[in-house]
């Protein structure tokens, strides 16, 4: 290919994948407007999300050894119990930065699509937590119909939720 030749590649291509990264953050922005998550944290959460972003990390660090599948299953968990404790806005943004620490495909597009389809995915459980009945107060002692009703229930039904998200985007 000489320095005079035509690009094969289309104008089109160029713009598709930032075009659908940021149409994932205007789906994740409706979803939570939708869902009105209005999380308000206070400062004995900052202990919290500590450990959950600890968590997170090793999470992300593992996927360098050869259980990757349990590597990604693992922030899911991590993802779904924040979801629980302080809503998918919190979940999201957690999300957001880990993917965004992940330099397998350093800082490129890939990085920020990862870090978009994470955010859609919580927000989606989250959506589907509270219209399924889920709690975010959770009470000291319960009887397990009422944990099942309020917690277990709506959390499967949130990572259900975030599964045929991570599949269709």
């Amino acid at each position: 290919m000489t320095a005079d030749a035509p690009s094969r590649r289309s104008p089109r291509a160029t713009w598709g994948p930032p075009a659908y990264t940021f149409g994932l953050a205007a789906v994740w922005i409706a979803l939570l407007v939708a869902a009105g998550d209005l999380t308000r944290l206070t400062l004995s959460d900052v202990v919290g999300l500590v450990v959950f972003f600890v968590m997170a990390m090793v999470s992300l660090i593992s996927r360098d050894f050869a259980s990757k599948g349990a590597a990604s299953s693992f922030t899911t968990v991590v993802l779904l119990a924040s979801l629980v404790l302080y809503g998918p806005l919190v979940a999201g943004a957690l999300g957001i930065i880990v993917a965004l620490l992940d330099r397998t495909y350093g800082l490129s597009i890939v990085s920020f699509f990862n870090a978009m389809m994470i955010a859609v995915m919580t927000a989606a459980g989250g959506y589907v937590y509270q219209a399924a009945g889920g709690s975010h107060a959770l009470p000291g002692a319960v009887g397990a119909l009422r944990l099942l009703r309020e917690i277990a229930l709506p959390l499967l039904a949130a990572d259900m939720a975030m599964c045929v998200v991570n599949v269709l985007v």
